[in-house]
C-alpha cells in the first residue's frame, strides 16, 4: 500500500509497519493517523509486522514501526524489520509506542532505534529504566478539539472586589483553546444586576470578546458549563454536561458533595486555577493531542538528515510560556549576532499570549517555532535539544538578550577547547538602565557540589551530551543545577567564559521571583543529596544493574546484605529479593523507606535456590545481573569496579576477587574470627571443568547473555552457579579483575549450604563431569578431575558417619594417637639420658685440655727465656772471638766420624 501526500522532488522513502491492514478497527486508526503524519514528509508505505519483506526495507530510507506494535513481554513487533533496516543503515524510529518491561530481545530492539516516542509515561520510564531516550507524545487518535465552554456567573452581594476582571483573565486564558459562549441565566435583577448585564461588564474587560447567548437555548451546544448560577448547573448536569462551578455560597459545594463532583468546585479564592482544572482534568485528550505533534517534528528532523540538508554550526533553544512582551527584543539579540549560521528551536510552552502571532512577523527560515501544549519547562528544554540540529547547543532564555558576539565567541571556545559545556559572566538588567556585572568563578566540581554558581542563560553545551543527559522532567525548578550535578559526575569537561555575554533581565514575573522560596527550597535539596553522596543516580549515565538476592529464614543476614546494595558508589540498581517460602521478611523490606529500587517476591513453595534465581532474573529489568546470597555483602565499589569495565571494553562477563570470611557465634551475634582470599585466578574455561574458581557473589554478566546460554539449571540442588559458569565459559570469554569487592561468609555452626548440602555436592559434580565429560580432551583435566571427586567423597563419607560412631572412631584415632606420643616420649626421654652422658664425656675432655694448654704456656715460657740467653750468648764478645775454634772443632768431628765409618 502507497501513499502519496505533498511530494517534492528530494522525497524521502517511508515504510510503516505495524498491525495493520488485519481487520482490527483500532489499529487500522492508528495506520491512518501515523500516515497521514508521514505523508507530509515523503512517500509512505504501509507493511505488517507479522510479514517480513526484505525488499521494502531495501526500499525505504526510514523504517517507522508504528504504535500498535507493541514491545511487551510476550512479544517484540517488527524485531526482524528494525534489525534487517539497521544492517542496511536505514534510520529508524519507533513511534508513539507502548512499552513494557521483561523480554530477553527487550535492550537489543530498544537500541536500534535513532528516535523513541511513547505515547504514555509508565512507557517512558520503562524505556529509561535501561538506559534508553524516549520523548513522550500521546496517541496518534487524540485530535485536540475547539471545543465549547459555557458561562453562568451571577453578581453576589458578597463578592471580593476584582471579581470581574479576574473572571475575565481566566476566560482570556482559556480563549486560546476554547470557543467562549456567555449565557446568562435570567434577565431578572438578583441583588445588584441582572445576570445579563454582569457577563456583558465581563466580556467587555476580556481582550477576545465573547458571543452572549439564551441558556435554555444554547446548552445543548456547549461541551462544559462554568458558572455560578446553581440552577444552571444543575440543569448542565442533567444535560449530561461537564461542569466547574465557583463556589460563591456554602451551598453549591454542598450539593455538588453529594453528586460525587466535590473536586469540580472552586472557591473565589482559587478562580485562577480554573484553566488548569479544564485543560488538565476536564479536557486532558486535548492537551495530550497537542503532544502528538512531537511525533511531526522528529519525523521532520530525521528526514532533513536523511536528504543531507546542511546543518548550521550552532542551535540556540528558547523556551517561552507567556513573554510576548520581552520575547522580540530577545529574538532581535539572535538576528543581530556577528554569526549568521545559526538555527532558534522556539518551543512555547502553551502560552496564551500573543506569541504565535508575534513568531509569525519574522520570515526568517532559522527560526523555528514549536507548540506542544504546556508541558514543562524541562520538557520543553528536552524537546527543543532534540529537534536541534547544529554540533553544539546554547541556552537562550526568551526574557534575556545576547550580546551581538555571543554565539561566535561561544564556538571558538569550544572548538577550541574541546569543551563540553560553556558558561560565562552576565549583566543583572533591570530594564531602568540599571546594569551589574555578575561575575562567573572557574569551574571546581567541589564547589559546585556546595551551590550552584552557573547561570544558565549563559550556558551552552554539546548536543550529544545534551541528549544523553536530559533535564530532569520531574522538576519544574532548578533543572539546571541538577542537569550540572549529573554532568559533572559524568567527567564533563567544563569552560569558564569570564566576560559576560548575557543580559539578564530582573522583572516580577520570573519564576526565580514568583516561587523563590520553593527555589531555594529544590536547591538546598540537591545541595544536600550531594553532600550525602558524591554521585547523582542517572539511568542514562549509568545502565540498570539487577541485583539478585534469594533469601530463606536469614533475615537479619538479609537485612546486612541489602545494606551493602545500598551502600554501592554506583547508584543505578535495583534489588530483587526472592524469598523462597521462608520467614515473611516483608519487614526488613519495609524498613528501607519502601526504596522503590527493592522488589520483593515470594514462593508460595520452596524451590531451591536455582529457581529462586530464574524467578528474580525473569522479574528483573536491568541490562546486567549481579547475584548475592543473603549472607554474603558487597563492599561499595563492587558494583562500580565491574560495570565500569564492562561498559568500556568489549568483554560482556567480568569478576573480581572476595574475601572468605570465619564467623562464630558468640552471646547474640556473629562475629568474625579469620579473613583470607582463597580465590584470585584467571579465567582459564578448561579449569572450570574441575571446579569452581569463581564465587558467584564476585561476577556480573550482561542479562541479554542468557538468551542463549539459559538461566540456572533448576534440576540441580546445588553447584547451580558453576554449570551456568561452564555454559557462559564456552561462549564468551571472561575478564578477571584483581581487586577484592565482596566477601563470603562461613560459620563454624553448619549454618551454610555449603556444609548442610555437602552430599548433594558430590552428586552435582558428577552430574557435570558427566555432563560435559566430551570437553574433557586433556588426560591431566581427567586425572584432576578423578582427584577433586576422591577429596570431595572422602569428605562426605567423613561427614556421613553417624555422630556416636564418629565419637567413637575419634576417641580411639586420639587413644592411638596419645600410645603413639608416649612412645615417642619415653625414646625422648633416652635420648636426654645419653646426651647428659656425652656432656660429661665433653666436660672432662674440656678440663684435660685445659690442664694440657696450662703445661703447655709454661713449657713455651721456659723456651723463651733459653732463646734470651742464647741470644746474649751469641752477641757476645767471647762468642765471636771462639767462633774459628768451633769451626775447626765440627771439621775435626766430622772428620772422627768418618774414619769410625771405615
Amino acid at each position: 500500500m502507497s501513499v502519496k501526500i505533498g511530494l517534492s522532488d528530494d522525497r524521502v522513502k517511508i515504510l510503516l509497519i505495524g498491525y495493520y491492514s488485519m481487520g482490527n478497527t483500532g489499529d487500522d486508526l492508528l495506520q491512518e493517523a501515523i500516515t497521514c503524519t508521514l505523508g507530509r514528509h515523503g512517500e509512505v508505505k504501509v507493511g505488517s509486522t507479522e510479514v517480513f519483506d526484505s525488499g521494502l526495507i531495501e526500499w525505504c530510507d526510514l523504517l517507522v514501526i508504528g504504535a500498535g506494535s507493541l514491545i511487551t513481554p510476550r512479544g517484540i513487533g517488527g524485531y526482524e524489520h528494525a534489525k534487517s533496516a539497521k544492517k542496511m543503515g536505514k534510520k529508524i524510529i519507533y513511534y508513539a509506542q507502548t512499552i513494557e518491561d521483561g523480554h530477553t530481545l527487550f535492550e537489543e530492539h530498544l537500541s536500534r532505534a535513532d528516535i523513541i516516542t511513547v505515547r504514555d509515561a509508565q512507557s517512558k520510564r520503562v524505556a529509561e529504566k535501561h538506559g534508553f531516550r524516549a520523548v513522550l507524545a500521546s496517541d496518534p487518535i487524540l485530535v485536540k478539539k475547539r471545543r465549547v465552554i459555557g458561562c453562568s456567573f451571577r453578581s453576589w452581594v458578597n463578592e471580593p472586589p476584582g471579581l470581574t476582571q479576574r473572571l475575565a483573565l481566566v476566560l482570556d486564558d482559556l480563549a486560546v483553546d476554547y470557543d467562549i459562549v456567555m449565557l446568562p441565566f435570567t434577565k431578572k435583577e438578583t441583588d445588584t444586576q441582572s445576570d445579563t448585564v454582569f457577563h456583558e461588564r465581563i466580556g467587555c474587560a476580556m481582550k477576545r470578546t465573547p458571543r452572549i447567548a439564551e441558556y435554555t437555548q444554547a446548552i445543548s451546544g456547549v461541551d462544559l458549563l462554568l458558572g455560578m448560577r446553581l440552577h444552571a448547573l444543575i440543569g448542565a448536569v442533567n444535560e449530561a454536561k461537564a461542569v466547574v462551578a465557583i463556589d460563591y455560597d456554602a451551598k453549591i459545594r454542598r450539593i455538588f458533595s453529594d453528586l460525587g463532583m466535590e473536586d469540580r468546585v472552586v472557591s473565589y479564592d482559587d478562580i485562577e486555577l480554573i484553566p488548569s482544572l479544564v485543560r488538565e482534568k476536564m479536557f486532558p485528550a486535548d492537551r495530550l493531542a497537542q503532544r502528538e505533534k512531537v511525533n511531526d517534528a522528529l519525523v521532520a528532523l530525521i528526514c532533513a538528515d536523511i536528504r543531507n540538508e546542511p546543518r548550521p554550526s550552532i542551535s540556540v533553544v528558547m523556551p517561552t510560556y507567556n513573554r510576548s512582551y520581552l520575547l522580540q527584543e530577545a529574538i532581535d539579540s539572535l538576528v543581530t549576532q556577528t554569526v549568521s549560521d545559526w538555527e532558534l528551536i522556539l518551543i512555547d510552552d502553551g502560552s496564551i499570549d500573543d506569541t504565535a502571532g508575534l513568531i509569525s512577523a519574522y520570515q526568517d527560515s532559522r527560526i523555528k517555532y514549536y507548540n506542544f501544549g504546556h508541558n514543562g519547562i524541562s520538557y520543553s528544554r528536552n524537546i527543543g535539544n532534540l529537534l536541534s540540529r547544529g554540533e553544539i547547543i546554547a541556552i537562550a532564555d526568551s526574557d534575556d538578550i545576547n550580546l551581538p558576539n555571543r554565539l561566535e565567541i561561544v564556538l571558538n571556545k569550544m572548538l577550541e577547547s574541546g569543551a563540553d559545556i560553556f558558561y560565562s559572566a552576565m549583566f543583572h538588567f533591570t530594564g531602568k538602565g540599571q546594569e551589574e556585572i555578575i561575575p562567573s568563578y572557574p569551574f571546581l566540581k567541589e564547589h559546585l557540589r556546595q551551590g550552584n554558581y552557573i547561570y544558565h542563560p549563559t550556558v551552552a553545551y554539546r548536543r550529544e551530551i545534551a541528549i544523553k543527559l536530559p533535564y530532569d522532567e520531574s522538576l519544574e525548578m532548578v533543572e539546571d543545577y541538577d542537569f550540572y550535578l549529573r554532568a559533572s559526575d559524568r567527567g564533563c569537561k567544563f569552560y569558564h567564559e569570564e566576560q559576560p555575554l548575557v543580559m539578564h533581565r530582573i522583572h516580577e514575573k520570573q519564576i526565580s521571583m514568583e516561587r523563590s522560596n520553593e527555589m531555594e527550597s529544590i536547591h538546598e535539596k540537591l545541595v544536600r543529596s550531594q553532600s550525602i553522596s558524591a554521585k547523582v543516580n542517572d539511568s542514562i549515565k549509568q545502565p540498570l544493574v539487577s541485583v539478585i538476592i534469594p533469601t530463606f529464614n536469614r533475615p537479619e543476614m538479609l537485612k546486612e546484605a541489602i545494606k551493602s546494595v545500598m551502600s554501592q558508589t554506583y547508584g543505578n540498581f535495583e534489588i530483587i529479593v526472592i524469598n523462597d517460602a521462608g520467614t515473611d521478611v516483608s519487614n526488613i523490606i519495609n524498613s528501607f523507606n519502601g526504596d522503590k529500587r527493592i522488589i520483593y517476591l515470594q514462593h508460595p513453595e520452596n524451590k531451591g535456590l536455582a529457581a529462586s534465581r530464574n524467578t528474580a532474573i525473569r522479574a528483573s529489568h536491568g541490562k546486567y545481573i549481579a547475584c548475592l546470597d543473603d549472607d554474603d555483602i558487597y563492599y561499595p565499589e563492587h558494583l562500580e569496579t565491574l560495570i565500569g569495565f564492562l561498559e568500556s571494553s568489549d568483554y560482556k562477563v567480568a569478576y573480581t576477587d572476595a574475601n572468605q570470611v570465619v564467623q562464630t557465634w558468640n552471646t547474640d551475634r556473629y562475629v568474625t574470627t579469620h579473613t583470607e582470599m582463597i580465590y584470585s585466578h584467571d579465567f582459564n574455561r578448561d579449569n572450570l571443568l574441575i571446579s569452581n574458581y569463581i564465587p558467584v557473589l564476585s561476577l556480573v554478566y550482561r542479562r541479554d547473555l542468557l538468551s542463549e546460554a539459559g538461566l540456572f539449571d533448576e534440576s540441580l540442588g546445588t553447584h547451580e552457579d558453576w554449570e551456568l559458569l561452564i555454559r557462559l565459559s564456552r561462549r564468551y570469554d571472561f575478564f578477571h579483575i584483581k581487586k577484592i569487592t565482596a566477601e563470603f561468609r562461613i560459620r563454624d555452626d553448619d549454618t551454610n549450604m555449603t556444609d548442610t548440602k555437602r552430599a548433594d555436592f558430590l552428586k552435582t559434580l558428577k552430574i557435570i563431569y558427566q555432563r560435559y565429560s566430551h570437553l574433557i580432551t586433556d588426560v591431566n583435566l581427567l586425572e584432576a578431575q578423578k582427584n577433586t571427586e576422591e577429596y570431595l567423597a572422602v569428605d562426605v563419607a567423613i561427614r556421613q558417619i553417624p555422630s556416636k560412631e564418629l565419637f567413637r572412631q575419634v576417641e580411639r584415632y586420639i587413644k592411638k594417637k596419645d600410645l603413639h606420643i608416649n612412645d615417642l616420649g619415653t625414646a625422648l626421654r633416652d635420648k636426654d639420658a645419653m646426651m647428659k652422658e656425652k656432656d660429661v664425656h665433653i666436660g672432662n675432655l674440656d678440663s684435660t685440655i685445659e690442664e694440657k694448654n696450662i703445661a703447655l704456656s709454661a713449657n713455651s715460657e721456659a723456651l723463651m727465656r733459653i732463646k734470651a740467653e742464647l741470644n746474649e750468648v751469641y752477641q757476645s764478645t767471647s762468642w765471636r772471638i771462639t767462633k774459628p775454634l768451633r769451626f775447626i772443632k765440627t771439621i775435626f768431628k766430622n772428620f772422627i766420624k768418618n774414619i769410625n765409618l771405615f
